[in-house]
C-alpha cells in the first residue's frame, strides 16, 4: 500500500496522540475538516490504523514496576497461551519476534516481585522455557 504525504502527516499526528480531533489534525495540517476525516476513515477501512490506546503513567496508578519476560513456547501451547494472555489485566503487550526467545511479554505490577510471583504462578503451566525477565529502568522515547 503506497500512502501519499498527506496521509503520512495524518499518522504521524496520531502516532503522537491519537486523542487529536479531526478538527485539530486539520488545523495542524491546514487541511480540510472533511479531507482529514475521510482519510482517517480510508485509513481505518484499509487497517492502517488498527485502534488508539491511551500511553497510562503506571506508577501513578499504584503499578510501579514494569518488565519484559523474553521466552519460548512449545508449539502445541502457543495458541492457548495467547488466549490466556489476552485475558491477563497486567499482560500490557505480547510480541512475537525472531531469534532465541520467540516471545516478549510487557507486564506491569504494584512492585517487581508481584511481578515474578505472577509469572512463576501463571505462565509455567504453559510450558514456557529460556526466560529472562528484564525490568524497564526508564523510557525516555515513547
Amino acid at each position: 500500500m503506497r500512502l501519499d504525504r498527506l496521509n503520512l502527516e495524518i499518522l504521524a499526528l496520531l502516532e503522537e496522540d491519537c486523542s487529536l480531533t479531526y478538527q485539530e489534525i486539520a488545523r495542524r495540517l491546514d487541511k480540510n475538516l472533511w479531507t482529514v476525516r475521510e482519510r482517517i476513515d480510508n485509513l481505518k477501512r484499509r487497517g492502517v490504523i488498527q485502534g488508539c490506546k491511551a500511553k497510562i503513567k503506571y506508577e501513578m496508578i499504584g503499578l510501579n514496576c514494569k518488565a519484559y519476560l523474553f521466552f519460548n513456547l512449545p508449539p502445541e501451547k502457543i495458541d492457548e497461551f495467547i488466549n490466556f494472555a489476552k485475558t491477563q489485566k497486567m499482560v500490557k503487550r505480547l510480541t512475537v519476534i525472531s531469534g532465541e526467545r520467540r516471545f516478549i511479554a510487557e507486564i506491569v505490577g504494584e512492585t517487581c516481585s508481584s511481578i515474578r510471583d505472577y509469572i512463576k504462578g501463571k505462565f509455567v503451566d504453559y510450558g514456557i522455557y529460556n526466560t529472562a525477565l528484564e525490568i524497564v529502568l526508564d523510557e525516555p522515547i515513547g
